[in-house]
C-alpha cells in the first residue's frame, strides 16, 4: 500500500495510557490498523488526548539503517510489539515505490501531569493545624 500524493490518511483510534484509561488519538490509518501499533478501534465515548506540553504520548523513534531516514510513530499501548528496541517496522514512505524497513532505536515514554491534589500537601500550613 503506497502513500498517495495527497499524503497520509489519518483516522481516530483508541490509545490506552499507563493508568489503563482510554483516549481518542488521531494517527496514520495504515499504522493504526497494524497489530504492532497497539491501537484499538475508536470509541466515540473516549476523550481526545490533550494537545499540551504537559501531555506526551508513548512513541518510538525509527531509523532506516541504509539511508539514515528517521521517523516517529505513536504507540497505542505499552504491550504493543513495536514498543521494544531492535524491532523492525516496514512502512511506505512518500515518494518511494517500495516499503522501507525501519528499526526501533529509541522508546519515548508517556508523560501526564500528576493527578495528586495539592490540598493538605503541607499540613503545617493548613487551617486545622
Amino acid at each position: 500500500m503506497a502513500v498517495s500524493g495527497k499524503g497520509l490518511d489519518f483516522q481516530w483510534y483508541r490509545y490506552t495510557d499507563n493508568g489503563g484509561n482510554h483516549w481518542a488519538m488521531r494517527v496514520d490509518a495504515a499504522w493504526g490498523v497494524a497489530s504492532a501499533s497497539g491501537f484499538a478501534s475508536y470509541n466515540s465515548a473516549d476523550p481526545v488526548w490533550p494537545r499540551s506540553k504537559r501531555y506526551r504520548s508513548r512513541a518510538v523513534i525509527l531509523v532506516d539503517a541504509t539511508t539514515g531516514r528517521k521517523t516517529t510513530l505513536k504507540i497505542g499501548s505499552a504491550t504493543a510489539t513495536a514498543y521494544a528496541k531492535g524491532q523492525t517496522v516496514t512502512r511506505y514512505v512518500r515518494g518511494l515505490q517500495d516499503a522501507v524497513t525501519f528499526t526501533v532505536t529509541k522508546l519515548v515514554g508517556e508523560n501526564q501531569p500528576s493527578s495528586n491534589p495539592l490540598i493538605n500537601s503541607f499540613p503545617e500550613y493548613s487551617e486545622a493545624a
